[in-house]
């Protein structure tokens, strides 16, 4: 689920994983951009004290990177 949400919002936000590793290092939480393509792809996902700054960057809450319902 979250893969599925994640990429979603990220196109939403128009991010590509460098873009979205950029806006975590201004946040504060420094990441890869491999680590976030990795997130993409389902690979691997990320750690639970990663999700507020995630989020942060996507404007969104926490809950919707998986959230099961449909967003318009």
């Amino acid at each position: 689920m979250f893969e599925t949400n994640f990429c979603r919002l990220m196109d939403r936000q128009g991010l590509t994983p460098v873009g979205l590793a950029a806006k975590l290092e201004t946040l504060g939480s420094p990441i890869s951009p491999r680590t976030v393509y990795h997130w993409r792809t389902g690979h691997t996902t990320p750690r639970a004290e990663m999700l507020p700054a995630i989020a942060q960057a996507l404007d969104v809450e926490v809950n919707d990177l998986f959230s099961t319902g449909t967003e318009g």
